[in-house]
């Protein structure tokens, strides 16, 4: 009889992991039922114990697998809160930097006048065709930033008396169609020099 009991309990814990739900009430039924017809040499009283038991034991087999999925499931959603707790802490982060960043420009226009320079500084350089001419100059570029970070507004403040130097230096701001935004919600000028030496 214990070798019976121990291959019901595998077999109810593959049809819990299978159908990962709960076994219904019939389907126990149905294969204790199974158990004691196997066991029809027995007497009466045997038979009626196998069955107790074998639905005794398919109980707290459910019972058991269903304390487990709810635990996963507690741990699940404990996982999930904390990831969202994390996230929110780092966007609440992330926004105090921006903010700290922002008053710091709006203290001192000259952090947001270098940040952009720098910007612009990745895209410099020496035209080809100016190099195999020998042109050399400095340009300055002015340009409004809006509030949004677009530019409003560029133009040649300075030449550097080549006009291919010129409109390189200005093509050179327009490729980067926006900025970060300026400390100021009006219109922000930024100038932009430009060095072309040959060696």
């Amino acid at each position: 009889m214990k070798k019976i009991l121990f291959l019901m309990t595998i077999f109810l814990i593959s049809l819990c992991l299978r159908a990962n739900a709960e076994v219904p009430y019939s389907q126990k039924k149905a294969f204790c039922l199974d158990q004691v017809n196997a066991s029809y040499s027995n007497s009466l009283y045997e038979r009626q114990k196998i069955y107790d038991n074998c639905m005794k034991n398919a109980e707290r087999l459910i019972i058991n697998y269903e304390n487990q999925r709810y635990k996963e499931e507690q741990q699940s959603a404990k996982l999930k809160a904390q990831e969202a707790e994390r996230m929110a802490k780092e966007e609440l982060k992330k926004k105090k930097d921006e903010d700290a960043i922002r008053q710091s420009e709006r203290d001192n226009p000259n952090i947001y006048i270098e940040k952009v320079q720098q910007i612009v500084g990745q895209y410099r350089t020496y035209p080809q065709f100016a190099i195999m001419h020998g042109y050399t100059g400095n340009v300055i570029i002015e340009a409004i930033i809006g509030p949004d970070g677009s530019i409003a507004e560029a133009k040649i403040a300075k030449s550097s008396g080549h006009i291919e130097l010129d409109k390189h230096s200005l093509n050179t701001v327009l490729q980067r169609q926006k900025f970060p935004a300026p400390p100021s919600n009006d219109g922000f000028a930024v100038p932009f020099s430009f060095v072309y030496q040959l060696n």
